[in-house]
């Protein structure tokens, strides 16, 4: 999470730290109902799914693991996409306080 907001401004530091942390209840939240939602349908599929089998049940939670797997995958190339840092590149700039201070004394 600080890789996210490591170059965000001083000032901006807390509504960035709180867009993140909402971004990623919503992802994590999203992402486990359309899993819950895979494996359901998998098992509604099962010839008896009020008894499955355990090659059924094995089949369902396959099924899920791939999916899960590609949404990993997904991520991952997303994230390499990404503009990375020029090396070097930092953030510079002082915050306001302390920037007041320095010219006070």
């Amino acid at each position: 999470m600080a890789a996210a907001i490591g170059d965000v401004a001083p000032a901006a530091l807390p509504r960035a730290s709180a867009a993140n942390r909402v971004i990623m209840q919503l992802g994590a939240s999203i992402g486990s109902a359309v899993i819950l939602i895979v494996l359901q349908d998998r098992l509604n599929r099962l010839p008896d799914p009020l008894k499955p089998d355990p090659a059924g049940l094995a089949d369902a939670y396959a099924t899920t693991f791939w999916w899960i797997l590609a949404f990993a995958v997904t991520a991952i190339f997303i994230a390499l996409a990404m503009p990375g840092r020029e090396p070097g590149r930092h953030h510079t700039q002082k915050p306001a306080t302390a920037a007041k201070r320095e010219t006070t004394t």
